[in-house]
Protein backbone atom coordinates (compact mmCIF):
# COMPACT_ATOMS: atom_id res chain seq x y z
CA UNK A 1 0.00 0.00 0.00
CA UNK A 2 1.30 3.79 -1.02
CA UNK A 3 0.26 6.66 1.18
CA UNK A 4 1.50 10.34 0.98
CA UNK A 5 1.06 13.88 1.67
CA UNK A 6 2.56 17.02 -0.36
CA UNK A 7 5.67 18.88 1.13
CA UNK A 8 7.39 21.74 0.09
CA UNK A 9 9.25 20.49 -3.19
CA UNK A 10 5.42 19.10 -4.07
CA UNK A 11 4.44 23.26 -4.74
CA UNK A 12 4.76 24.94 -8.18
CA UNK A 13 6.34 28.17 -6.92
CA UNK A 14 5.91 29.54 -10.08
CA UNK A 15 2.21 29.12 -9.90
CA UNK A 16 2.38 30.80 -7.15
CA UNK A 17 4.18 33.12 -7.70
CA UNK A 18 2.12 34.66 -10.77
CA UNK A 19 -1.42 33.74 -9.41
CA UNK A 20 -2.88 36.79 -7.16
CA UNK A 21 -5.87 34.77 -5.97
CA UNK A 22 -3.61 32.05 -4.90
CA UNK A 23 -1.48 34.77 -3.05
CA UNK A 24 -4.12 36.56 -1.55
CA UNK A 25 -5.93 32.87 -0.17
CA UNK A 26 -2.25 32.33 1.28
CA UNK A 27 -1.76 35.21 2.97
CA UNK A 28 -4.86 36.02 4.37
CA UNK A 29 -4.82 32.40 6.13
CA UNK A 30 -1.64 33.21 7.05
CA UNK A 31 -2.02 36.59 8.83
CA UNK A 32 -5.25 35.19 10.58
CA UNK A 33 -5.34 34.62 14.23
CA UNK A 34 -6.00 31.01 15.37
CA UNK A 35 -9.69 31.15 15.70
CA UNK A 36 -9.93 33.67 12.09
CA UNK A 37 -7.39 30.86 10.48
CA UNK A 38 -10.25 28.02 11.48
CA UNK A 39 -13.22 30.30 10.15
CA UNK A 40 -11.62 30.88 6.96
CA UNK A 41 -10.78 27.53 6.00
CA UNK A 42 -14.41 26.42 7.13
CA UNK A 43 -15.15 28.64 4.37
CA UNK A 44 -12.90 27.82 1.74
CA UNK A 45 -13.99 24.01 2.43
CA UNK A 46 -17.49 25.08 1.43
CA UNK A 47 -16.47 27.17 -1.58
CA UNK A 48 -15.19 24.52 -4.42
CA UNK A 49 -13.91 27.73 -6.32
CA UNK A 50 -11.13 28.50 -3.18
CA UNK A 51 -10.40 24.91 -2.40
CA UNK A 52 -9.51 24.48 -6.41
CA UNK A 53 -7.70 27.73 -6.10
CA UNK A 54 -5.83 27.00 -2.83
CA UNK A 55 -4.65 23.35 -4.04
CA UNK A 56 -3.78 24.51 -7.36
CA UNK A 57 -0.03 24.44 -6.69
CA UNK A 58 0.14 21.10 -6.09
CA UNK A 59 -1.76 19.93 -8.72
CA UNK A 60 0.71 17.80 -9.97
CA UNK A 61 0.86 15.93 -6.63
CA UNK A 62 -2.71 15.67 -6.71
CA UNK A 63 -2.79 14.22 -10.36
CA UNK A 64 -0.04 11.11 -8.66
CA UNK A 65 -1.81 10.84 -5.60
CA UNK A 66 -5.05 10.43 -6.38
CA UNK A 67 -4.96 6.87 -7.96
CA UNK A 68 -3.52 6.19 -4.24
CA UNK A 69 -6.87 8.13 -2.83
CA UNK A 70 -4.82 10.53 -1.18
CA UNK A 71 -4.95 13.80 -3.29
CA UNK A 72 -6.15 17.20 -2.02
CA UNK A 73 -8.52 18.30 -4.95
CA UNK A 74 -11.30 17.83 -2.75
CA UNK A 75 -10.83 17.87 0.47
CA UNK A 76 -8.43 20.28 0.46
CA UNK A 77 -7.23 19.67 4.56
CA UNK A 78 -6.91 15.89 4.96
CA UNK A 79 -7.72 12.52 4.56
CA UNK A 80 -8.18 9.16 6.19
CA UNK A 81 -7.86 5.89 5.39
CA UNK A 82 -8.56 2.82 7.31
CA UNK A 83 -6.92 -0.85 8.25
CA UNK A 84 -7.67 -3.54 10.85
CA UNK A 85 -5.38 -4.34 13.09
CA UNK A 86 -7.20 -7.18 14.61
CA UNK A 87 -10.45 -7.75 15.70
CA UNK A 88 -10.86 -5.02 17.84
CA UNK A 89 -8.77 -2.08 16.87
CA UNK A 90 -8.59 -0.48 13.43
CA UNK A 91 -5.59 1.94 12.45
CA UNK A 92 -6.72 5.04 10.73
CA UNK A 93 -3.86 6.23 8.59
CA UNK A 94 -4.33 10.39 8.33
CA UNK A 95 -2.78 12.49 6.03
CA UNK A 96 -2.15 16.22 6.45
CA UNK A 97 -1.77 19.12 3.55
CA UNK A 98 1.10 21.16 5.25
CA UNK A 99 1.29 23.17 2.54
CA UNK A 100 -1.57 25.40 2.12
CA UNK A 101 0.29 28.78 2.69
CA UNK A 102 3.72 27.44 0.78
CA UNK A 103 4.91 29.48 -2.08
CA UNK A 104 8.36 30.51 -3.03
CA UNK A 105 7.96 33.18 -0.06
CA UNK A 106 9.38 29.99 2.15
CA UNK A 107 12.75 31.01 2.44
CA UNK A 108 12.92 34.55 1.41
CA UNK A 109 15.75 35.04 4.00
CA UNK A 110 17.82 32.08 4.33
CA UNK A 111 18.32 32.50 7.91
CA UNK A 112 14.77 31.78 8.52
CA UNK A 113 12.32 29.28 7.30
CA UNK A 114 8.73 30.35 7.55
CA UNK A 115 6.12 28.40 9.69
CA UNK A 116 3.30 26.74 7.83
CA UNK A 117 -0.51 26.70 8.99
CA UNK A 118 -1.80 24.17 10.00
CA UNK A 119 -6.02 23.57 11.27
CA UNK A 120 -7.15 22.26 14.71
CA UNK A 121 -9.62 20.24 12.18
CA UNK A 122 -6.94 18.44 10.58
CA UNK A 123 -6.28 16.30 14.10
CA UNK A 124 -8.65 13.58 13.59
CA UNK A 125 -11.81 13.29 16.35
CA UNK A 126 -11.40 10.96 18.60
CA UNK A 127 -13.22 7.30 17.81
CA UNK A 128 -13.94 4.15 19.32
CA UNK A 129 -11.41 1.39 19.23
CA UNK A 130 -9.16 3.61 16.86
CA UNK A 131 -5.37 3.99 16.75
CA UNK A 132 -4.26 6.97 14.80
CA UNK A 133 -1.47 7.38 12.61
CA UNK A 134 -0.49 10.70 11.14
CA UNK A 135 1.52 11.33 7.67
CA UNK A 136 2.31 15.55 7.40
CA UNK A 137 5.61 16.83 5.94
CA UNK A 138 6.30 19.68 8.15
CA UNK A 139 6.92 18.42 12.22
CA UNK A 140 5.80 20.67 14.64
CA UNK A 141 8.15 23.28 14.90
CA UNK A 142 7.44 24.63 11.59
CA UNK A 143 3.97 25.26 12.31
CA UNK A 144 2.38 28.72 13.59
CA UNK A 145 1.57 27.58 16.95
CA UNK A 146 2.98 29.94 19.25
CA UNK A 147 0.39 28.61 22.08
CA UNK A 148 1.29 24.74 21.44
CA UNK A 149 -2.32 24.27 20.85
CA UNK A 150 -1.84 21.85 17.74
CA UNK A 151 1.09 19.96 19.08
CA UNK A 152 -0.87 19.37 22.49
CA UNK A 153 -3.61 18.38 20.56
CA UNK A 154 -2.21 15.93 18.25
CA UNK A 155 0.16 14.79 21.55
CA UNK A 156 -3.17 13.76 23.01
CA UNK A 157 -4.70 12.06 19.80
CA UNK A 158 -2.30 10.53 17.59
CA UNK A 159 -0.22 7.35 18.93
CA UNK A 160 2.20 7.37 15.95
CA UNK A 161 3.06 10.63 14.12
CA UNK A 162 5.20 11.01 11.21
CA UNK A 163 7.06 13.96 9.69
CA UNK A 164 9.50 14.54 7.05
CA UNK A 165 11.13 17.84 5.73
CA UNK A 166 13.54 18.44 8.09
CA UNK A 167 16.07 15.29 7.14
CA UNK A 168 17.12 14.30 10.74
CA UNK A 169 16.25 11.12 11.86
CA UNK A 170 14.35 11.57 15.44
CA UNK A 171 12.09 9.75 17.70
CA UNK A 172 10.38 11.86 20.10
CA UNK A 173 7.86 10.21 23.02
CA UNK A 174 4.33 12.02 23.54
CA UNK A 175 2.43 12.40 26.23
CA UNK A 176 0.53 8.93 24.43
CA UNK A 177 2.29 7.90 21.75
CA UNK A 178 5.42 9.08 19.78
CA UNK A 179 6.68 11.28 16.96
CA UNK A 180 9.23 10.41 14.44
CA UNK A 181 11.00 12.29 11.69
CA UNK A 182 12.05 10.10 8.80
CA UNK A 183 14.80 11.60 8.00
CA UNK A 184 15.45 11.71 4.18
CA UNK A 185 16.33 8.92 1.60
CA UNK A 186 17.93 11.27 -0.93
CA UNK A 187 19.09 14.59 1.13
CA UNK A 188 20.82 17.22 -0.43
CA UNK A 189 24.64 16.88 -0.76
CA UNK A 190 25.38 19.98 0.29
CA UNK A 191 24.05 19.47 3.94
CA UNK A 192 26.40 19.23 6.48
CA UNK A 193 24.71 15.85 7.81
CA UNK A 194 24.70 14.50 4.81
CA UNK A 195 23.79 10.81 5.70
CA UNK A 196 20.78 9.25 3.61
CA UNK A 197 18.33 7.80 5.98
CA UNK A 198 15.06 5.97 6.44
CA UNK A 199 12.66 3.91 8.85
CA UNK A 200 11.34 1.09 8.76
CA UNK A 201 7.99 0.78 11.22
CA UNK A 202 5.93 -2.47 12.83
CA UNK A 203 2.90 -2.07 14.30
CA UNK A 204 0.78 -4.74 17.06
CA UNK A 205 -1.65 -4.86 19.57
CA UNK A 206 -0.31 -6.25 23.09
CA UNK A 207 -1.00 -6.20 26.62
CA UNK A 208 1.07 -4.84 29.60
CA UNK A 209 0.33 -5.01 33.47
CA UNK A 210 -3.65 -6.05 32.31
CA UNK A 211 -4.03 -3.13 29.60
CA UNK A 212 -4.10 -3.21 25.77
CA UNK A 213 -0.87 -1.42 24.32
CA UNK A 214 0.38 -0.65 20.92
CA UNK A 215 3.82 -2.41 20.16
CA UNK A 216 5.82 -0.34 17.87
CA UNK A 217 9.10 -1.15 16.56
CA UNK A 218 11.29 1.15 14.49
CA UNK A 219 14.11 -0.01 12.55
CA UNK A 220 16.25 2.80 11.63
CA UNK A 221 18.61 2.34 8.62
CA UNK A 222 21.55 4.35 7.11
CA UNK A 223 23.48 4.75 4.42
CA UNK A 224 27.39 3.32 4.59
CA UNK A 225 29.48 4.66 2.08
CA UNK A 226 32.05 1.63 2.35
CA UNK A 227 29.37 -0.82 2.25
CA UNK A 228 27.31 1.51 -0.52
CA UNK A 229 24.08 -0.05 0.80
CA UNK A 230 22.07 0.70 3.86
CA UNK A 231 22.51 -1.11 6.94
CA UNK A 232 21.41 -0.50 10.57
CA UNK A 233 22.32 2.59 12.15
CA UNK A 234 25.09 2.17 14.50
CA UNK A 235 24.15 4.68 16.90
CA UNK A 236 21.83 1.89 18.17
CA UNK A 237 23.01 0.11 21.27
CA UNK A 238 24.09 -3.38 22.46
CA UNK A 239 23.67 -4.98 19.05
CA UNK A 240 19.99 -3.97 18.78
CA UNK A 241 18.09 -4.18 14.97
CA UNK A 242 15.50 -1.87 16.23
CA UNK A 243 13.52 0.52 18.69
CA UNK A 244 10.65 -0.47 20.63
CA UNK A 245 8.07 1.58 22.03
CA UNK A 246 4.73 0.67 23.99
CA UNK A 247 1.68 3.12 23.79
CA UNK A 248 -1.38 2.65 26.10
CA UNK A 249 -4.14 2.83 24.65
CA UNK A 250 -7.34 3.99 25.86
CA UNK A 251 -6.19 6.75 27.77
CA UNK A 252 -7.96 9.71 28.68
CA UNK A 253 -7.43 12.64 26.36
CA UNK A 254 -5.95 15.97 28.33
CA UNK A 255 -6.58 18.45 25.79
CA UNK A 256 -7.30 21.93 27.48
CA UNK A 257 -10.25 23.62 25.91
CA UNK A 258 -9.75 27.06 24.11
CA UNK A 259 -11.99 29.41 21.77
CA UNK A 260 -10.63 27.91 18.93
CA UNK A 261 -12.57 24.68 18.63
CA UNK A 262 -15.63 26.44 17.16
CA UNK A 263 -13.74 27.30 14.00
CA UNK A 264 -12.40 23.54 14.00
CA UNK A 265 -16.06 22.24 13.72
CA UNK A 266 -17.12 24.57 11.29
CA UNK A 267 -14.60 23.13 9.13
CA UNK A 268 -15.42 19.24 9.68
CA UNK A 269 -18.72 19.92 9.37
CA UNK A 270 -17.86 21.54 5.85
CA UNK A 271 -15.87 18.38 5.09
CA UNK A 272 -19.26 16.09 6.44
CA UNK A 273 -21.05 17.41 3.14
CA UNK A 274 -18.65 16.00 1.13
CA UNK A 275 -18.89 12.35 -0.54
CA UNK A 276 -17.51 9.49 0.80
CA UNK A 277 -16.31 11.53 3.90
CA UNK A 278 -16.12 8.26 5.90
CA UNK A 279 -12.74 6.93 6.00
CA UNK A 280 -11.91 4.68 3.18
CA UNK A 281 -10.84 0.99 4.07
CA UNK A 282 -7.70 0.69 2.38
CA UNK A 283 -8.47 -3.06 1.94
CA UNK A 284 -11.86 -1.93 -0.08
CA UNK A 285 -12.56 -2.75 -3.67
CA UNK A 286 -13.39 0.89 -3.66
CA UNK A 287 -9.78 1.98 -3.10
CA UNK A 288 -8.75 -1.29 -5.30
CA UNK A 289 -11.12 0.35 -8.30
CA UNK A 290 -9.43 3.93 -8.01
CA UNK A 291 -5.94 2.06 -8.17
CA UNK A 292 -7.01 0.24 -11.04
CA UNK A 293 -8.77 2.67 -12.99
CA UNK A 294 -6.36 5.54 -13.05
CA UNK A 295 -3.78 3.35 -14.54
CA UNK A 296 -5.89 2.19 -17.57
CA UNK A 297 -5.37 5.08 -20.47
CA UNK A 298 -7.58 8.01 -21.11
CA UNK A 299 -9.37 6.42 -23.86
CA UNK A 300 -9.46 3.25 -21.77
CA UNK A 301 -11.12 4.98 -18.71
CA UNK A 302 -13.74 6.60 -20.99
CA UNK A 303 -14.87 3.43 -22.22
CA UNK A 304 -15.52 1.91 -18.92
CA UNK A 305 -17.30 4.80 -18.28
CA UNK A 306 -19.45 4.98 -20.98
CA UNK A 307 -20.21 1.40 -21.17
CA UNK A 308 -22.06 1.91 -17.92
CA UNK A 309 -23.59 4.70 -18.42
CA UNK A 310 -22.29 6.30 -15.24
CA UNK A 311 -21.52 9.71 -16.55
CA UNK A 312 -23.79 12.56 -15.82
CA UNK A 313 -24.19 15.81 -17.44
CA UNK A 314 -23.52 17.42 -14.52
CA UNK A 315 -20.17 15.98 -13.94
CA UNK A 316 -18.55 18.94 -15.78
CA UNK A 317 -15.95 21.09 -14.13
CA UNK A 318 -15.77 18.24 -11.62
CA UNK A 319 -12.22 17.53 -10.14
CA UNK A 320 -11.20 14.08 -10.98
CA UNK A 321 -11.36 12.84 -7.29
CA UNK A 322 -14.93 13.82 -7.58
CA UNK A 323 -15.66 12.09 -10.08
CA UNK A 324 -14.38 9.05 -9.20
CA UNK A 325 -16.39 9.57 -6.15
CA UNK A 326 -19.37 9.65 -8.48
CA UNK A 327 -18.70 6.50 -10.33
CA UNK A 328 -18.63 4.48 -7.24
CA UNK A 329 -21.40 6.11 -5.56
CA UNK A 330 -23.31 5.43 -9.17
CA UNK A 331 -22.25 1.88 -9.63
CA UNK A 332 -23.33 1.37 -6.18
CA UNK A 333 -27.12 2.80 -6.49
CA UNK A 334 -27.36 0.78 -10.03
CA UNK A 335 -26.02 -1.99 -8.49
CA UNK A 336 -23.32 -2.22 -10.93
CA UNK A 337 -19.92 -3.06 -8.56
CA UNK A 338 -19.02 -6.26 -10.13
CA UNK A 339 -19.54 -5.15 -13.34
CA UNK A 340 -17.12 -1.90 -12.75
CA UNK A 341 -14.67 -4.03 -11.89
CA UNK A 342 -14.85 -6.46 -14.80
CA UNK A 343 -14.83 -3.79 -16.87
CA UNK A 344 -12.01 -2.32 -15.31
CA UNK A 345 -10.27 -5.76 -15.39
CA UNK A 346 -11.04 -6.38 -19.06
CA UNK A 347 -9.24 -3.28 -20.16
CA UNK A 348 -6.24 -3.93 -18.16
CA UNK A 349 -5.86 -6.75 -20.27
CA UNK A 350 -6.64 -5.06 -23.04
CA UNK A 351 -3.86 -2.68 -22.84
Amino acid sequence: MVFCVPGNHDVDQGMTRGSRSIKSLQQDIEIANPQEAEKLLGQICRNPLDAQTLCASIEHFNAFATKYHCGFTQNVLFWEQDMPLNGTYTLCIVGMNSTLISSERDHVDETTERPMRLSLSQIPKRRANTIFLSLCHHPPECWIDLDGKLQTKMDARVAVQLYGHKHLQTVRQTKQGIAVGSGATHPVRTEMDWIPRYNWLTLEIGQKSGKNILIVHIYPRVFNKDETAFVVDPALQNGQNYLEYHIFLDEPEDIPKDNVSEGANTVHKAEAKQPMSCPLSVGSWERAFIYDFMNLSFYARKRVIETLSLDQPEDVGKTLTELLDCYIERAKEKGQVEKLLKQVQDERERS
